[in-house]
C-alpha cells in the first residue's frame, strides 16, 4: 500500500469530525429528553403526544446508528493501524480497551439498573395494588364531595326557607336593595361566596358575590331539570366549569313566582377532576400496558446504547491523548536509531510527564547531534593526522610498528612490510611473533621496563639465503601503547666490514712493500759491485740476481694491486649528450 494510503487510514481524527460528533451527540441526548418529557407529561403516554414521542424516538434511532458507525470506523482504523506499522499501536489498544471498561462498566451497570427499575416500576404502576388504590381514592373523595353536597344542600334549604319568608318575599318586590342586603347576610352566614336568584331562564333577579372574580355562570338546563324534580340539584365536578373552584346548587323557591335560588359553596373542584382525569388515564394506560412498555424499554435501550458509545468515543480519545505522545516518542527513537539525529518529538501544550519526558528526548537528540558533529570533526582531524603520519612514515626508510596490549599490530608502514613481510599488503591486527618472532625478546624487555627504551640487533635471514642486519628499538608508553622503529644496517656493516678490510690490505701492503725495495736495490747494488770480481760462472750469477729483482718487482706490482683495494676507484670524466 502506498504511504499516502497508510497515513490516512491510521491518522487521528480531525477536530471537525470530533465537533461534528459531539454535537451529534448533544443533538440525540437532546431527543431523548424531550421524548422522555413528553412520555412524562400528561397524557403522554396514553395520549396522542405518544405518538410523537415514538417518532422522535425512531428519528433518534437512525442518529444513534450514525454515530455508532462513526465510532465503529475509528474503532476499526486504530485496530488495522497495527498492520501499517503505525508505533506503539498495542499499548494504543490497551489504553482502548482499559478507558473502554472503565467508562462503559458505569453505563452498562446504570443501564442495568434503570431496566431493573423500569420494568419493576412499570410493573407497580400497572398491577392491581395501584388500580385499588387510585379505585378507593377516587371512592373517599366522591364521598367527600357527596358530603358536602348534602352539608351545602342543607344550607340551602334553609336559606330558602328564610327567603321564603313574607317579610323577605315583600322585600323583594318592595325594596330590592333591603333584599339584597338580606340575601347577602344568610349567604355569609351559611359560608357560600355567591347567591343568586334567577328565573326559569338564567335571568338574574337579585345577586350578592363575596369574591370580586366570581363570574355569574346560568345553571344548565340538567340542573334546572333536576331543580324542578322538588330536590336540590348539585353539580357533579365533570359538570362543573373548568376554572371553577365552587360547587353549584340550585332549589326551587315557590313563595315566588318562577324564582330559583342558584349558589356557589367554595369547593376544590380541579382536585377531583384531576383525580377523574388520573383514573382514566391509569384505565387507558392499562389497556395499552403493551405499547407503553415497549416504548420505555425503546427509550431505555437509546440511553444505553448512547451512553455507551459515548464512553467508548471518550475511551478512543483519552486513549489517543495517551497514546499518541508515545508514538512520537517510538517514532522518533527509530529515527534516532536509523541514524537520523534531527529528529525531533512534537510537544502539545500540556505540562505534563509526557511533556517533560519529549522535551528531554529533544534534548537529548540534540546533544547528539552535537557531540556526532563534534566525534566526525574529531574524526577527520585524526583521520588527517593519521594521513600525514602516514605520509611521513611511507617515507621514512626507517620501520615503525605499532602494538597493543596483546602484541597485535595496529600500525606498520612500507619500510617495516618490505623489510619483515616482502610482497605482503597489510599486516594489521596480526601477532607480532607470526611476523618475526627475532623481535619478541625486544618487545618483552620493553613491556618490562615502561618509560626506557629497549634497543638491540636483530639479523633476519631472508629467503634467498642472505642476511638482513637490524637495529630495534622499542618503547613503551600507556596512552600511545609500545612503538617500535628499527633500521636496515646490512649495508652499514658490510661497508664497515669493506673498509676493514681495506685497512688490513692497505697495513699487509706497506709492511710488505717496505722490505721490497731495500732488497731490489741491495741485488741490483750487488750485481754492480761483485760482477766483475766473478771470474766463473758469471752467467749463473747474472742469472740469480736478475731472477732476485725480477721476483722483486713482481711482488712490488702485487703488492700495489693489494693495496689498490683499500683506495676508491678513479673517476673516469666524459662527455655525454644529455639529450
Amino acid at each position: 500500500m502506498p504511504q499516502s494510503s497508510t497515513r490516512t487510514l491510521i491518522r487521528n481524527i480531525s477536530p471537525q469530525s470530533a465537533a461534528l460528533f459531539g454535537i451529534g451527540f448533544f443533538v440525540s441526548l437532546s431527543l431523548l429528553a424531550a421524548s422522555a418529557f413528553i412520555l412524562l407529561n400528561e397524557g403522554g403516554l396514553t395520549g396522542s403526544r405518544s405518538r410523537y414521542a415514538v417518532g422522535i424516538l425512531v428519528g433518534n434511532a437512525v442518529l444513534i446508528t450514525g454515530l455508532a458507525g462513526v465510532v465503529t470506523l475509528r474503532f476499526v482504523r486504530r485496530f488495522r493501524a497495527r498492520r501499517f506499522g503505525e508505533p506503539a499501536p498495542r499499548l494504543h489498544l490497551r489504553f482502548v480497551a482499559l478507558f473502554s471498561i472503565a467508562a462503559a462498566t458505569p453505563a452498562i451497570l446504570s443501564a442495568l439498573f434503570l431496566g431493573a427499575v423500569i420494568s419493576r416500576g412499570v410493573d407497580y404502576w400497572f398491577g392491581n395494588r395501584v388500580s385499588t388504590m387510585v379505585d378507593q381514592m377516587e371512592t373517599v373523595a366522591l364521598g367527600f364531595y357527596n358530603r358536602e353536597a348534602e352539608f351545602a344542600s342543607d344550607q340551602l334549604r334553609a336559606m330558602a326557607y328564610d327567603l321564603s319568608q313574607p317579610e323577605a318575599v315583600d322585600a323583594f318586590t318592595s325594596s330590592r336593595i333591603q333584599y339584597v342586603r338580606y340575601l347577602s347576610n344568610q349567604a355569609a352566614q351559611r359560608g357560600f361566596v355567591a347567591a343568586y336568584l334567577v328565573d326559569g331562564r338564567g335571568t338574574l333577579l337579585a345577586r350578592t358575590q363575596f369574591r370580586q372574580n366570581e363570574e355569574y355562570v346560568a345553571p344548565s338546563p340538567r340542573l334546572y331539570e333536576l331543580a324542578g324534580e322538588g330536590d336540590v340539584a348539585v353539580t357533579t365536578p365533570d359538570t362543573s366549569a373548568d376554572a371553577a373552584d365552587v360547587m353549584r346548587l340550585l332549589y326551587r323557591i315557590d313563595a315566588y313566582p318562577d324564582a330559583y335560588l342558584f349558589i356557589s359553596h367554595p369547593m376544590d373542584i380541579a382536585l377531583f377532576r384531576q383525580m377523574g382525569a388520573a383514573r382514566r388515564e391509569l384505565r387507558d394506560a392499562s389497556q395499552q400496558e403493551s405499547r407503553i412498555r415497549q416504548t420505555f424499554y425503546f427509550l431505555y435501550f437509546e440511553v444505553g446504547i448512547l451512553l455507551l458509545i459515548g464512553s467508548i468515543w471518550l475511551a478512543l480519545t483519552a486513549a489517543t491523548r495517551v497514546a499518541t505522545p508515545v508514538s512520537r516518542l517510538v517514532a522518533a527513537a527509530e529515527r534516532v536509531r536509523r541514524g537520523d539525529l534531527d529528529a525531533r518529538v512534537q510537544m502539545g501544550r500540556d505540562d505534563d510527564e509526557i511533556s517533560a519526558l519529549a522535551r528531554a528526548f529533544n534534548r537529548m537528540t540534540r546533544q547528539l547531534r552535537s557531540q556526532r558533529r563534534e566525534l566526525i570533526e574529531s574524526h577527520a582531524e585524526s583521520e588527517k593526522r593519521r594521513a600525514f603520519m602516514e605520509a611521513i612514515l611511507a617515507g621514512v626508510r626507517a620501520g615503525v610498528i605499532g602494538l597493543d596490549g596483546e602484541d597485535h599490530i595496529t600500525l606498520i608502514n612500507r619500510s617495516a612490510i618490505s623489510l619483515l613481510s616482502p610482497g605482503t599488503d597489510d599486516l594489521i591486527g596480526v601477532d607480532i611473533g607470526e611476523v618475526t618472532p627475532a623481535l619478541v625478546e625486544i618487545v618483552q624487555q620493553a613491556r618490562r621496563r615502561p618509560g626506557s627504551v629497549a634497543e638491540g640487533q636483530v639479523d633476519l635471514h631472508t629467503d634467498d639465503e642472505q642476511v638482513r642486519h637490524l637495529t630495534v628499538r622499542a618503547s613503551m608508553d600507556e596512552e600511545a601503547g609500545l612503538v617500535i622503529t628499527f633500521d636496515d644496517v646490512t649495508r652499514l656493516v658490510t661497508a664497515q666490514r669493506n673498509a676493514a678490510w681495506r685497512e688490513v690490505a692497505r697495513r699487509i701492503a706497506h709492511e710488505i712493500k717496505n722490505p721490497l725495495t731495500p732488497i731490489q736495490l741491495s741485488a741490483e747494488r750487488i750485481r754492480r759491485k761483485y760482477r766483475d770480481d766473478i771470474q766463473a760462472d758469471v752467467e749463473t750469477f747474472d742469472r740469480c740476481v736478475e731472477t732476485i729483482v725480477r721476483q722483486v718487482s713482481d711482488i712490488g706490482r702485487m703488492v700495489d694491486e693489494f693495496s689498490s683495494f683499500a683506495r676508491m676507484p678513479q673517476p673516469k670524466v666524459e662527455r655525454v649528450k644529455m639529450t
